[in-house]
């Protein structure tokens, strides 16, 4: 008999479908959370991701057309490995809106690129908008 290989760790994560309503801010966060602490993430590493996927979270739903608010649909999809969290936030609207006037600061985008390693905001072939940011966990 030839001694198998150990299994492969596969990555894990989740996939939860909220209202387009600002209780999604905390739910988006509260699930974050919960898949960070399975992979031990150092506590002040995972509030930091947490401000993140809240301030990515507001930033859908400020920036979302009126299909989002009827509908209801943000995606937050993440999976995490030993080495990085990814979290990709995706309205399941028609895509970003024009924005006819300042709404806030504008530091929302600026948070998550000082806390995410990589941060992208397109839109989908699918034509939804979507926000895709990971998270280094080295070292936490």
């Amino acid at each position: 008999m030839s001694p198998s290989a150990p299994p492969v760790p596969q990555p894990a994560g989740i996939r939860v479908l909220l209202a387009a309503e600002p209780a999604a801010v905390l739910q988006a966060s509260y699930a974050v959370i919960a898949l960070a602490s399975e992979q031990e993430v150092a506590a002040a590493r995972t509030a930091e991701i947490a401000r993140a996927v809240s301030e990515a979270i507001t930033y859908v739903l400020v920036h979302a057309d009126a299909e989002v608010w009827e509908s209801g649909a943000i995606l937050l999809a993440a999976e995490h490995d030993q080495d990085a969290l990814r979290v990709v936030i995706s309205e399941e609207g028609t895509g970003q809106k024009r924005r006819t006037a300042r709404q806030g600061f504008g530091a929302g985008l600026a948070t998550i690129g000082k806390i995410a390693h990589s941060l992208q905001v397109r839109t989908a072939k699918d034509g939804h908008f979507e926000i895709s940011m990971t998270f280094a966990l080295a070292g936490t």
